[in-house]
């Protein structure tokens, strides 16, 4: 607070890959609170939750980051909404931002 801002960025080596994803509801939940997220690749398997009201005088990012290892793709995305409806996407490609609606 009061100071100027730092951007740092992280150069290496690293071959690991990773996954973004954005959320977008439709109705009267618009940046998806609640949407649980279930990633399965290999022999990981990732789990998140779309939480908001993290933070102390900032924004908590509503994106779910997931690290994949070594995988290039995810076997499986698991998406519950809040909803309750579920939806499963398969085969997709990891090192990209999703925005999934």
């Amino acid at each position: 607070m009061g100071e100027q801002s730092s951007l740092l960025l992280n150069h290496n080596d690293n071959q690991n890959h990773r996954v973004l994803f954005k959320w977008v509801g439709m109705k009267s939940n618009k940046v998806a609170i609640g949407v649980r997220v279930t990633v399965r690749t290999g022999a990981l398997v990732r789990f998140g939750e779309v939480r908001g009201g993290a933070s102390y005088l900032s924004r908590t990012d509503l994106r779910l980051h997931f690290g994949l290892a070594t995988n290039e793709k995810m076997n499986e995305v698991s998406i519950r909404w809040p909803h309750g409806e579920t939806e499963v996407l398969r085969d997709v490609p990891a090192d990209c931002i999703y925005t999934v609606v």
